[in-house]
């Protein structure tokens, strides 16, 4: 992931982007939205076969199985 050396939250607490189950994922999104490189974070996160955890490239695991359901 070349792309990860620019990304903004290189520079944050990692527990950020994986908030426990009801707690708000609004800082890391905050990041997220200014991030040089969140599509292709987001990318990343979208593409495979395995499930990524956490906020990637502005979006929950749970906004990002929606995208994918959307796009089917």
């Amino acid at each position: 992931m070349p792309w990860a050396d620019e990304a903004d939250c290189r520079f944050t607490d990692p527990e950020a982007f994986f908030p426990a189950a009801g707690e708000p994922s609004y800082d890391a999104k905050r990041i997220c939205a200014s991030c040089p490189v969140q599509k292709p974070c987001l990318e990343y996160a979208l593409r495979g076969g395995r499930r990524v955890l956490g906020i990637w490239g502005g979006l929950s695991e749970r906004q990002r199985d929606d995208l994918r359901r959307r796009a089917s």
